[in-house]
């Protein structure tokens, strides 16, 4: 075989390889209930709604997002946030302007495919339980079912 068309042949598989990495972890990831069931900490409304959520500190290890990405069977080198990797990004299930933990147990590998969609649901459920429109456990346990069929 000519190695230009090993080349070829390489540059497919690669190719390909990269395209079904990226379909199962955009399309077949959904939290898991029994790895993810979702933690949150004992905050009140006011606590909540008076934080600067983005500002504060968060206490998502390193060594937590690897066992995320373990317990998802993804390589934590796909996971990058904000978009720029190929795969997903460490999202709390329970987001944390709602009072959710920085616990593995409420961590999870979210597809970037539903990452807008969940922020805007995230953003729109703290505006709620600030104006009182909904109660603060209502909201998260909103989100401790989200994803679920």
């Amino acid at each position: 075989m000519k190695s230009q068309t090993k080349l070829t042949l390489c540059a497919v598989a690669f190719i390909v390889l990269q395209c079904a990495i990226v379909v199962f972890c955009a399309d077949s990831i959904r939290p898991d209930p029994t790895l993810t069931p979702g933690v949150v900490r004992t905050l009140t409304q006011a606590q909540v709604c008076s934080t600067k959520w983005g500002l504060d500190r968060r206490y998502v290890t390193e060594a937590m997002k690897v066992q995320v990405a373990k317990n998802y069977g993804i390589d934590r080198k796909t996971i990058v946030a904000r978009g720029k990797g190929p795969c997903c990004e460490i999202d709390h299930k329970v987001p944390r302007e709602l009072a959710g933990a920085d616990d593995v147990k409420n961590l999870w590998a979210q597809p970037w495919s539903s990452a807008t969609l969940k922020d805007a649901e995230e953003n729109q459920y703290h505006k709620d339980v600030c104006s009182g429109k909904i109660s603060l456990t209502a909201a998260q346990l909103y989100f401790m079912h989200w994803g679920e069929k």
